[in-house]
C-alpha cells in the first residue's frame, strides 16, 4: 500500500515537470507554445530557463560553466538567470531544457495590481 502511494506521488510530480511557469502575472504553458529567440532580444540579459526535470546542483554547475549567473528558482523547474543573447540561444539546444524565454519586469506583477491602483 505504501509503495503504491509513493509511486503514485512520484508519477504525479513528474507529470507536469517543466511544462508550466507559475508567475505573479499568470501561468505560462511552455508545452503548448513555440518560443523563439529572435534578433530583437539581442540586448536582453535576464532569462527564464525551464528544465524538463528537476533542477539539480549538477545542472546549476553546468549553467555556471557556460557563463550563466543564477538568480533564483521558479516553479516549475525553472531558474531566473543572467546571460547574453548568444548563451541563451545556445542553452535552447540542450536536451534537458524545455524553454528559454526573456524575463520581463511585468512578469513579477499580479494582474490584480491594476484593480488596486484604481482606489
Amino acid at each position: 500500500m505504501k509503495l503504491t502511494i509513493l509511486l503514485a506521488s512520484l508519477l504525479s510530480t513528474t507529470a507536469f515537470a517543466g511544462t508550466e511557469l507559475k508567475l505573479n502575472s499568470g501561468t505560462i504553458s511552455t508545452s503548448e507554445m513555440k518560443i523563439s529567440l529572435n534578433e530583437n532580444l539581442i540586448d536582453q540579459t535576464e532569462w527564464i530557463v525551464q528544465f524538463k526535470d528537476k533542477v539539480t546542483e549538477k545542472i546549476k554547475t553546468q549553467l555556471q560553466q557556460n557563463g550563466v549567473t543564477i538568480y533564483s528558482y521558479l516553479p516549475e523547474d525553472a531558474l531566473i538567470v543572467r546571460a547574453d543573447y548568444r548563451t541563451a540561444k545556445y542553452l535552447k539546444t540542450f536536451s534537458n531544457i524545455q524553454a528559454v524565454l526573456a524575463f520581463e519586469a511585468n512578469m513579477k506583477m499580479s494582474p490584480t495590481l491594476e484593480f488596486c491602483r484604481r482606489f
